[in-house]
């Protein structure tokens, strides 16, 4: 490690008209398998509690309803829920992982040049989750292995180490040796024994930023709670969790109201500047912002029949469309919850952070992923729509959802953008298949000409509907809102 720090120490200075370069962003992110939140505050662990000093905790997380390790730590390190990556149980029978890979593989594959590694103590993480996918992955005996590699890999003078993931299995052996519980001994002095190890982490770190300026974030969770000597079932006291996420970064940082597993690996990935269609972003303008709470607002004071998602063509409903919108929705218990510009990854961050609050919809009505065109592959926004209709099967169940085919773009067939569309499109199609209460439904030849031509009497820039191009909407769908309606009922 001295090695590295020398080599960066003595690096060229820089002159007085150079400013410094912003500080490299890094992410060190722990697991701590099977751990209370009571039983953490119980504990004595001055090493986690002075992460959380220079922080935010949070001790009312959830983790995934099959609280069990694989569910669990899938959607903690991919941020997916279980419909999306599939792991049901501690097999792993039937794994989505390729599709919805680890916030580390995510990370390698768009920086191949970094280097990427995890420690796992509990094997199937590394067997599974990690191994193939990243540049390092070990699978460690005990809690001293998983911190000798973790010293080793953080003073690696020849990689430089910018994602590392660590499990600790202490916790949960203790839990299921001698109980889950602030009143057992054995298990408190786990987790103290666990708080003892991560503290020779943490000073590992705080060396290399005294000697080299780097902006680190620490990310702490568990995956499960317990109760007698087990765990696995959809209660509270095996459900709740903590949160952690500690930095310089993280002053003005706080875990949403709601907070769960599924938040670890966005905040990871949100550190290190990496955006993509199905990691949970909002955007920071200020108009934006506004219109976010007002949907909110809209929200908590009307519960909604009919909930209308998506980007400017949905909002387009206030506009160019509120006629046809009275005309059709007037009378119904319909809200619209569209912003202009959004992204699948904006819609989704939308809904963790309060548009869903005091809704129970009969109809989801879903129209996002043009904007994402401009820069996302076909591929990449089908699962970003995907992370949207799972977002709503897991927050409305009970909701039937229709999602409607991204309208045609661009004058003809041959439209670049209209093409990436039009291949998410199909995808969807097929995958809603095989989705309970997802119906796809694809009207798009009415916006068109026989030959495949959008004109600027339908949508005046070749994107956004007019008047016209709503009241072909609107009649389009009828029959099959109606047809869902009834179905909700």
């Amino acid at each position: 490690m001295m090695m590295l720090f020398l080599s960066l120490l003595f690096a060229s200075p820089q002159t007085e008209s150079q400013s410094p370069p912003p500080p490299p962003q890094k992410v060190l992110m722990i697991g701590l398998d099977g751990v209370r939140p009571d039983a953490l505050q119980a504990a004595r662990t001055p090493h986690l509690d002075a992460l959380s000093e220079r922080g935010a905790i949070t001790y009312t997380g959830q983790t995934t309803a099959i609280t069990s390790s694989g569910p669990a730590w899938s959607s903690i390190l991919t941020g997916a829920r279980v419909s999306l990556h599939n792991v049901r149980n501690n097999s792993f029978e039937g794994k989505k992982i390729t599709t919805w890979p680890t916030w580390l593989a995510q990370w390698e594959s768009a920086h191949p040049e970094a280097f990427t590694a995890a420690v796992s103590q509990w094997g199937p993480i590394h067997d599974h989750l990690t191994q193939g996918t990243i540049d390092l992955s070990l699978d460690a005996e005990d809690q001293a292995a998983v911190t000798a590699s973790a010293l080793k890999i953080i003073g690696d003078s020849e990689n430089d180490v910018t994602a590392l993931f660590l499990h600790y299995d202490g916790g949960d052996h203790a839990g299921h040796a001698y109980g889950y519980s602030v009143n057992i001994p054995e298990y408190l002095a786990a987790i103290e024994s666990v708080d003892a190890e991560v503290g020779k982490v943490l000073q590992e770190i705080r060396r290399r930023e005294q000697i080299i300026h780097e902006d680190w974030l620490i990310l702490v969770g568990t995956d499960h709670g317990g109760t007698g000597t087990s765990h696995g079932k959809n209660i509270p006291e095996h459900r709740t969790v903590f949160l952690i996420a500690s930095g310089s970064s993280t002053e003005d940082f706080s875990w949403r109201e709601n907070a769960e597993v599924v938040d670890f690996a966005p905040a990871a990935l949100h550190h290190l500047g990496l955006q993509g269609s199905c990691i949970p972003a909002p955007r920071k303008e200020g108009w934006w912002q506004g219109r976010h709470a007002e949907l909110n607002r809209r929200a908590l004071a009307q519960t909604a029949d009919i909930l209308f998602l998506g980007d400017s063509i949905t909002q387009g409903w206030e506009g160019a469309g509120k006629n046809i919108w009275k005309e059709f929705y007037g009378n119904r218990k319909a809200i619209n919850l569209g912003i202009g510009g959004d992204k699948t990854e904006h819609v989704l961050w939308r809904l963790r952070h309060g548009n869903l609050e005091n809704q129970d919809p009969k109809v989801c009505v879903i129209m996002i992923g043009t904007n994402n065109s401009n820069r996302d592959s076909s591929d990449a926004i089908t699962k970003g729509v995907q992370a949207i209709v799972a977002e709503l099967q897991f927050s409305v169940p009970e909701s039937e959802i229709l999602l409607l085919a991204t309208f045609p773009r661009g004058a003809t067939v041959e439209d670049r953008l209209r093409k990436i569309n039009e291949a998410s499109n199909a995808s969807l199609r097929e995958w809603s298949n095989t989705q309970e209460k997802v119906h796809h439904f694809d009207f798009n030849v009415k916006f068109l000409t026989e030959t495949g031509v959008l004109t600027q009497e339908v949508m005046p820039d070749l994107l956004h509907p007019h008047e016209a191009g709503y009241k072909i909407w609107a009649t389009a769908m009828e029959e099959e809102l109606k047809r869902l309606l009834v179905i909700a009922e």
